[in-house]
């Protein structure tokens, strides 16, 4: 018996053989019909005979209801429990698909962004102004593309675990000018000036500057495109044990209700949709992981509507 009984107690476990909750709410309604019906053996009053009659229909209509919701509910859950796991499997393998061409797509588009910057910068001999700055607008957009890529290249890391760094001492002042660099025809596409300001010409850091540029793009990418008219100020400062970034814009600024779910996956501001831009909604989710996996804070300050933002991330040395 007791090795019968535990063969049974692990096929329930392991195997779920039996469905407890409907073998509860069985037992539970048996149980009541025991009870209510063997009081007849010693009612002799026929008003109560009548009465505990009524109620034991009651209790009968009761648990047949009781059981079927309880099987009906039992059989949902385990639909619900097959649904689920082929939505993780098709979540995985689109994941995979989507890291899998991210760096297929970032190879020939790292390369033409290099041709670009060859006939730019007169390599391949001089061109005309009118071709310049054709050329100047390819760059740009090849630029962007590249972002987009790396966005979503870093979006499935995050989602399947496998956003990792490799740390390296390295100056982070010339990371920020590069970016400047980088992003200045779009600044002033857009008819703003985009500045960097130092608090050392040379800043050194333990980091993975791949990563760290990517949440610095994130930042400064969306303030120029949240940004209608005025500037955009990048700023690198040297605080001892840190160093700290911000990215200041004379923007439409936030509401306070805005920023608590700012730096969640898909969410942008209320008012983003009123300057048509073509923001993903999930730049601002991956520069909080990459500085969270620095072990870093990063934040955002706002004095309302209209008055500007500065957006900010720390990390250690």
């Amino acid at each position: 018996m007791p090795v019968f009984i535990g063969f049974l107690v692990y096929s329930i476990v392991r195997f779920q053989t039996f469905n407890i909750r409907l073998l509860a709410a069985q037992a539970l309604v048996i149980g009541l019909i025991i009870l209510i019906g063997s009081q007849f053996f010693f009612i002799r009053n026929p008003i109560n005979r009548v009465l505990t009659g009524i109620t034991l229909f009651f209790v009968l209509v009761f648990g047949w209801w009781l059981a079927r919701s309880v099987k009906r509910e039992s059989k949902q859950r385990e639909a619900l429990e097959v649904a689920n796991a082929e939505l993780q499997k098709l979540d995985k393998a689109k994941s995979l698909f989507l890291s899998i061409a991210s760096h297929q797509l970032r190879t020939p588009l790292t390369g033409v962004k290099g041709f670009l910057a060859m006939i730019l910068d007169g390599d391949l001999g001089e061109i005309s102004a009118k071709i310049r700055k054709v050329l100047a607008e390819l760059y740009s957009n090849t630029n962007r593309l590249i972002r987009l890529v790396n966005t979503l290249l870093n979006a499935s890391r995050i989602e399947t675990g496998r956003l990792s760094l490799l740390k390296a001492e390295c100056d982070v002042v010339p990371m920020a000018r590069h970016i400047i660099n980088e992003l200045q025809f779009e600044a002033k596409d857009r008819g703003l000036t985009l500045t960097l300001q130092t608090s050392s010409p040379k800043i050194i850091a333990n980091i993975d500057a791949d990563k760290l540029e990517d949440a610095l793009v994130n930042l400064t990418d969306n303030a120029i495109k949240y940004t209608a008219k005025g500037s955009v100020k990048v700023r690198v400062l040297d605080q001892k044990d840190k160093v700290r970034f911000e990215v200041e814009d004379t923007g439409q600024g936030l509401k306070q209700s805005e920023i608590k779910e700012l730096f969640n996956k898909f969410v942008r501001g209320d008012r983003a949709n009123m300057l048509h831009t073509d923001g993903s909604g999930i730049g601002l989710y991956i520069a909080k992981q990459i500085v969270l996996l620095h072990k870093g804070e990063i934040g955002v300050n706002s004095e309302g509507v209209d008055k500007g933002s500065t957006f900010w991330f720390e990390v250690p040395k």
